[in-house]
């Protein structure tokens, strides 16, 4: 990640080296998604707290009256609010301040 760039990390585990998708929700919104490589263990998704397009659009949809701006970078990021990251079937909480 580039420096000033919001970031969470989500720690999981696995019993096998595999390639895992990371679905990002808002309430029941998927509003970004990604895939990354685990090890057997402990491993640390890292989420760059922007949402994919089809996912701005979908939040926007439902949260009509939430301005949702363009960064400088051309990402449009979460606004404050409760999140929830769901790997398979483990399923996490996480707030954007």
């Amino acid at each position: 990640m580039k420096p000033n760039t919001p970031e969470v990390s989500i720690p999981f585990y696995s019993n096998q080296n595999k390639e895992f998708t990371v679905n990002i929700f808002s309430k029941k919104i998927k509003i970004n998604s990604f895939t990354v490589k685990a090890v057997k263990g402990f491993n640390q998704a890292v989420f760059d707290l922007s949402f994919s397009k089809k996912g701005r659009k979908e939040y926007q949809k439902v949260n009509k009256g939430v301005v949702v701006s363009e960064a400088k970078n051309g990402l449009y990021y979460l606004p404050k609010g409760m999140y929830i990251v769901k790997i398979e079937q483990a399923e996490v909480e996480f707030e954007v301040k």
